[in-house]
């Protein structure tokens, strides 16, 4: 949580503001630079460029219940070219390129001084481009780009009928589908178990995300069902034509099980955080 300094506090509250930004990029060995909305009382020095600042942007928190995680959010900026080119020219020459390096966003006021400024959320620069004598930023949660897939996805089939009350799920293979254990801390998904995770799709972007803690050849065993608030699925096996006709436009390595005929594939994952594929209908 936020905590506001008295000074900034007071004029946050105010009915009349105007407020003012920074953006400080840290190339990295101390090596900071400020570029700024408006001359700000108290930032001063070489490594100040004012006024550069044109427009800032977002997006709002993500939650991703089914992850286990959450995203801060992104932010865009937009500065103007008055001698940024050549300083990124200069750092490029020492090895500093800006991708990657870290920014932090200030907020404040003009009748506030700089040690009254705010830090409203620290991010790392994701991409940058150049149009119109000015460069656009776009950044990147700190928290999503410090985060690896630590888990390898695998992929099997539904081999029979799957019903909201079933502790066993029937597929083609388990083979590479290992549990793991997890902390025995409080808030984890699966605090002091040996499971593995899988992700069922259904109809409609439906999804249910569910436990294993054992396998067999064709079975998962000891399943629990709709964990982290998702709700447990019923799912029906297909017959007749397009059994094998599953297709995938992108490289995850998902699991797809097909539970209708003519109906999109369900996907099971056995880790926690891996991308969410759509492949198109089948049938």
């Amino acid at each position: 949580m936020r905590i506001d300094n008295s000074a900034f506090a007071e004029v946050n509250d105010s009915q009349w503001q105007a407020p003012q930004f920074v953006v400080s990029i840290d190339f990295g060995d101390d090596d900071l630079f400020y570029l700024t909305s408006h001359a700000i009382t108290g930032l001063t020095g070489e490594n100040v460029i004012e006024g550069v600042l044109v427009s800032i942007s977002g997006t709002s928190q993500k939650l991703n219940p089914d992850k286990a995680n959450s995203e801060i959010g992104s932010i865009n900026f937009e500065v103007l070219d008055d001698g940024l080119t050549a300083l990124q020219a200069e750092r490029l020459s020492d090895g500093k390129g800006l991708r990657g390096k870290t920014v932090k966003f200030y907020v404040g006021d003009a009748e506030l001084e700089w040690s009254s400024y705010i830090l409203a959320t620290t991010q790392i620069v994701d991409e940058a481009s150049y149009k119109g004598l000015a460069y656009s930023f776009k950044c990147a949660d700190v928290q999503r780009m410090l985060r690896e897939d630590i888990f390898k996805p695998n992929e099997t089939r539904l081999n029979g009928d799957l019903g909201t009350e079933d502790n066993e799920i029937l597929v083609l293979s388990t083979n590479g589908f290992e549990p793991y254990q997890f902390p025995d801390i409080q808030g984890a998904v699966v605090a002091g178990e040996k499971v593995g995770l899988l992700r069922i799709e259904g109809d409609d972007d439906e999804f249910e995300i569910a436990s294993f803690s054992s396998k067999e050849p064709g079975k998962f065993t000891g399943v629990k069902r709709g964990l982290l608030g998702t709700t447990a699925l019923s799912l029906v096996f297909p017959t007749g034509v397009g059994m094998n006709r599953v297709r995938s436009d992108h490289e995850s390595k998902a699991p797809r099980v097909p539970h209708r005929r003519g109906d999109e594939p369900m996907e099971i994952f056995p880790a926690d955080d891996v991308d969410v594929c759509s492949p198109q209908a089948w049938g």
